[in-house]
């Protein structure tokens, strides 16, 4: 089984040396990793690097993770022979062996995709990573969905199929990737980029699991309670808004899911350090998102 690593930074030069530490001792036969034009030294430190297996993109601008990750895929289709492909952010860290212990599972090839469990660095499993069973559509399913969001995404223990993934700890088909590169929306620049492409995928009968028994760690602080900087709410309410446009009537979120997404979101305001400039960039998302203005905004 041929594998390649897929990751993408910007200006994280600290994570991206423990990701590399933890990348390097596995048994990749490629490792790709897109710098997105960072000005902290990463192009620097990644040209020190002596590691026939490692290739490095360095992108004249910052095109966000969601061009990152095309870009990415993109390279691969053009000059890398491999059965799959593991994604991740430039602070995620795959467990020990992970190539090896995904080679020896039985029916691997039975799916297209898997998402691997996520994890914090204290263990506790990532709400932003879990992907989705289904998503909720109705009131009712929505308040249910607040107050337990496990019923509608995945345990974190449990072996499910899914409809979303998240491209922090993805095992990909290479050539499912490759063929479908384009349904990956680079003018979203952060947030949904995921979402958005594993339903297309999805759509199209692809076969997506989740994989508990494969981890990475994702060096995040889930304790705050603020969104910072204030600009990502901009691009989590416009990217939001925008799935009406990319799937129409098989929309993956209905008007009672947005709804409450952006109540919560204005709710939130009071919460922020500068809930003035996010408030400015909380009402610029929806105009933007209801224009259909992409790309980077902020």
């Amino acid at each position: 089984m041929r594998s390649v690593a897929l990751i993408v930074t910007f200006n994280r030069l600290d994570k991206l040396k423990f990701c590399w530490a933890s990348t390097a001792q596995q048994s990749f036969d490629d490792i790709i990793i897109v710098n997105n034009a960072s000005t902290d030294g990463t192009k620097e430190w990644l040209d020190t690097i002596v590691d026939p297996r490692l290739h490095r993109l360095h992108l004249k601008i910052n095109i966000g993770g969601a061009g990152g990750f095309k870009r990415g895929a993109q390279f691969i289709h053009d000059n890398i022979p491999a059965d799959w492909v593991f994604v991740y952010d430039d602070d995620a860290y795959p467990q020990d062996n992970i190539v090896d212990v995904f080679s020896c599972m039985t029916d691997v090839t039975n799916y297209d995709a898997y998402a691997t469990r996520v994890v914090d660095a204290s263990g506790t499993i990532c709400k932003m990573n879990l992907p989705w069973e289904r998503y909720p559509s109705s009131f009712s399913e929505n308040i249910a969905y607040i107050r337990d969001p496990f019923s509608y995404s995945v345990k974190g223990d449990l072996a499910k199929d899914i409809i979303s993934f998240s491209f922090v700890g993805l095992i990909i088909k290479r050539d499912l990737l490759s063929e479908t590169a384009d349904f990956i929306h680079e003018e979203l620049f952060i947030y949904f980029d995921d979402v958005y492409y594993s339903y297309h995928l999805k759509l199209r009968g692809a076969r997506l699991r989740y994989l508990p028994d494969i981890s990475f760690i994702h060096d995040i602080n889930q304790n705050n309670k603020t969104i910072s900087p204030n600009w990502k709410v901009y691009y989590l309410v416009r990217n939001l808004l925008l799935a009406k446009s990319y799937f129409g009537a098989e929309s993956p979120f209905s008007l009672c899911f947005v709804f409450m997404r952006l109540l919560k979101y204005i709710v939130i305001s009071v919460r922020q350090r500068n809930p003035l400039q996010y408030i400015k960039y909380l009402f610029k998302a929806m105009l933007d998102g209801r224009t259909f203005k992409t790309g980077r905004r902020h």
